[in-house]
């Protein structure tokens, strides 16, 4: 916990000194010419200069190949250039080049996360998952986060496609909520809860007994924030209770949001759900035009 403190502090020294444009002696610029480096390193990073970033960081690193803070400056980098391999390698550096915490090894979970949703290798993506798994739940065990729990709960979801789906589906819920304990007003999290609740309890157990407790859930994250995620997962709920005039309402309030596939099949669905079979069908040949996959 100290140790997480130290390296935020660090970093932010070095960060507000470069920004401010902190003047220091000749002396002081020989004797910390790699922590300038550093400092302007972090300083692009944060305002998006990315590939400036990475040169700095390289600048850092040619005078200390295992300064912790331009490994995993590094490491950040090149997840945002969606490089994840090269993130992860960094990442991996930085870890061993100091006492672990939570920063880096939250970044190397996700950059075997991100690199595990792309892979189309089953084993690859065995190790791929492993990986991330093991890093995230490190990084949880010395600092407890939203974000990890969140990219672990997604992780899971991942994972439920070419497992056991309730098994990763039950793992996903659990990792979500931990992450809503920690942050109650993410609409985001709060939707991922509804989901795998749906997934959880609704596809293997019984529906009619669950779809008013998870629509209550969409409701609390629509009171956080409207999403169109939100809106549609309510519709769905109440689609289901037989509701059809409120799922209705609540599909084209997802629609005005923005276009997505959930709310118009949804509304295909109320179509029939209302016997009114001829629009159904023209509804979703219009669908499959529109959304060939």
């Amino acid at each position: 916990m100290k140790k997480r403190g130290v390296v935020l502090g660090v970093i932010l020294v070095f960060v507000v000194a470069a920004l401010l444009g902190y003047t220091i002696s000749k002396k002081q610029i020989m004797d910390g010419i790699e922590h300038s480096y550093q400092a302007d390193g972090w300083k692009f990073f944060f305002s998006s200069q990315t590939l400036r970033a990475i040169d700095e960081f390289e600048m850092y690193l040619i005078h200390d190949k295992k300064n912790y803070y331009a490994l995993s400056g590094s490491g950040w980098s090149y997840y945002e250039l969606e490089d994840f391999e090269k993130a992860a390698e960094f990442f991996e550096k930085a870890i061993l080049s100091s006492i672990p915490d939570d920063f880096a090894l939250r970044g190397l979970g996700r950059s075997y996360y991100r690199a595990y949703a792309l892979t189309s290798d089953p084993k690859k993506g065995d190790g791929l998952f492993a990986k991330s798994e093991s890093a995230l739940k490190r990084a949880i065990a010395l600092w407890p986060s939203s974000d990890a729990y969140t990219v672990l709960g997604r992780l899971y979801l991942l994972r439920a496609r070419s497992a056991s789906a309730e098994e990763f589906y039950t793992k996903a819920h659990e990792a979500f909520s931990q992450a809503d304990a920690l942050n109650p007003k993410s609409a985001q999290i709060r939707n991922l809860i509804a989901f795998t609740s749906y997934a959880k309890d609704v596809r293997f157990h019984q529906p009619q007994l669950n779809a008013s407790h998870i629509a209550l859930l969409y409701k609390e994250s629509l009171e956080i924030r409207p999403t169109w995620q939100a809106y549609a997962g309510l519709g769905l709920m109440q689609l289901r209770q037989g509701d059809v005039q409120s799922a209705v309402f609540n599909y084209n309030k997802s629609l005005e949001i923005a276009q997505n596939l959930e709310a118009l099949r949804g509304l295909g669905l109320s179509l029939l759900a209302q016997e009114k079979y001829d629009e159904a069908t023209h509804h979703f040949e219009s669908l499959s035009k529109e959304y060939p996959d």
